[in-house]
């Protein structure tokens, strides 16, 4: 059915029901996006951030103002940057031996960015015109989930069966709540030289990473390896002088700040890694759009928008009087307090990889069989390991003993406890930039740029991907 008519009579959730991913999937628009070599799209990857309605500030050589009105991404554009940036792509390989820890991968889940021991607590949540979503990537069951053109009907179904909305609130309105809220002056600008860093018409993509997860994680190999870690800040040890004094750590001795920090570069990239795919697929569509921020403002402009569905972001204030994010209530919850104890979050971490009938290694969790992510929703999710003989491969996991999981227990209260936050040096969730991609206004780059400042893609995009739609199915 064609929905682009229908854009105000039915919903968001609405249109998306009624794609037909395998009509999208046939689509020459898309298999051409399939197509697109990743040289191309390496050349051609741009910050474009004059978009269809935008109104730039004037000055000694710029004069411009759109003649069009803003148009809002299609659902189908919108299922390929989804999946583009944080989606599905199949199973990974986990090609290291248990004698190589091996078992530092809870997750068998591919994605299609890298991430170290594969611990997926990475958050996709965009903003329309119609409010506030998560893009929740699909389950694989195969080693590569989207092999040809013809599979990319895998695509749109995730995005049809993924997407959670979270507020009817778009930015730009919650952006103009908070700053009726303020003592701001009104001739103040933003960063952009405009009133507000939300427009009408362009969508935001923000990769939330919870990094509680991944940090507990590699807590639980200081016991392997014999590391005691100092707190730099008190000169002490961070919660383990005991099993410094009975020689089962010291081998190596690291300062926590340190250690924290190593683990936060690796985390960090997430979002980047995100935010790189989102413009590639961006250049291969014919769409624009660049990577921004708004730091702390705009994380709390997202939380009004949430609020207003009943989602708002949970803050915690730590022992020095800093308040920092620790989740979205039954959407997104890190593995600290208010959610779980210190003593919980350690040990989930542990039971999702071991624990008899659900953890990933656990001979008792069959092929399919559903588990549920702590922090991750509450809904379950299948789990499928990538060997020809997973029942073997599970009995042959070897199990992080009870000192792992024990240890890893006395830093993370040490710092929780000493701190009144987890981690000591920074927030549980990051959400340091957003992406904003729209449909650019190739006049403004007619005028003011040479004949290669835009390309065939971005020219012919409205003729390929929405004039033809009008009488044809899903947008």
């Amino acid at each position: 059915m064609d929905t682009t008519s229908l854009r105000g009579e039915l919903t968001f959730l609405q249109r998306i029901e009624r794609m037909d991913p395998k009509e999208l999937s046939e689509r020459p628009e898309v298999r051409s996006f399939w197509e697109k070599g990743l040289g191309w799209t390496l050349a051609h990857r741009r910050a474009f951030k004059c978009f269809l309605g935008s109104e730039l500030p004037k000055d000694e050589f710029f004069s411009y103002q759109s003649r069009r009105e803003p148009l809002p991404l299609s659902e189908a554009e919108l299922a390929l940057l989804c999946w583009g940036g944080a989606g599905t792509n199949g199973l990974i390989r986990n090609d290291r031996t248990f004698a190589q820890n091996a078992c530092t991968h809870p997750w068998f889940e591919g994605r299609v960015y890298p991430s170290a021991c594969n611990v997926w607590y990475v958050h996709l949540i965009f903003a329309t015109d119609e409010g506030i979503f998560l893009y929740r990537p699909h389950v694989p069951t195969r080693m590569v989930e989207v092999k040809t053109k013809e599979d990319t009907e895998i695509i749109f179904r995730a995005f049809k069966e993924g997407v959670l909305k979270l507020s009817d609130e778009p930015l730009w309105r919650a952006e103009s709540a908070v700053a009726s809220r303020t003592e701001k002056p009104k001739t103040a600008k933003t960063t952009y030289g405009t009133e507000r860093m939300f427009q009408p018409g362009v969508t935001y993509f923000f990769p939330l990473v919870d990094i509680t997860v991944e940090l507990i994680n590699i807590y639980m190999m200081l016991y392997s390896t014999g590391t005691a870690l100092f707190d730099d800040e008190t000169g002490t040890p961070a919660g383990v002088r005991e099993w410094i004094d009975k020689g089962r750590l010291g081998a190596k001795k690291v300062p926590l700040s340190l250690y924290e920090t190593g683990v936060f570069q690796t985390l960090i990239a997430h979002p980047y890694y995100i935010h790189q795919n989102l413009q590639l697929c961006a250049a291969a569509m014919g769409l624009g759009g660049y990577v921004t921020g708004g730091g702390y403002e705009s994380l709390m402009v997202l939380h009004e928008s949430l609020q207003k569905g009943g989602h708002g972001i949970r803050f915690a204030t730590d022992k020095r009087g800093y308040s920092y994010p620790v989740g979205i209530d039954g959407v997104i919850e890190t593995h600290m307090p208010p959610y779980l104890s210190m003593d919980e979050a350690v040990q989930d971490v542990w039971d999702m990889k071991f624990k008899g009938g659900t953890g990933r290694y656990s001979p008792d969790l069959r092929e399919g069989d559903e588990v549920v992510y702590r922090g991750f929703g509450r809904r379950g999710r299948a789990v499928y390991r990538p060997f020809k003989e997973p029942e073997k491969y599970t009995e042959a996991a070897r199990v992080d003993s009870r000192e792992t999981v024990e240890v890893a227990k006395c830093v993370a209260n040490y710092i929780y406890d000493t701190y009144g936050r987890f981690p000591k040096l920074f927030n549980p969730i990051l959400c340091e930039n957003f992406v904003q991609i729209s449909h650019i206004d190739t006049e403004f780059y007619d005028r003011y740029y040479p004949e290669d400042g835009t390309w065939e893609e971005q020219r012919e995009h409205m003729r390929l991907w929405h004039l033809k739609d009008q009488g044809r199915g899903q947008r």
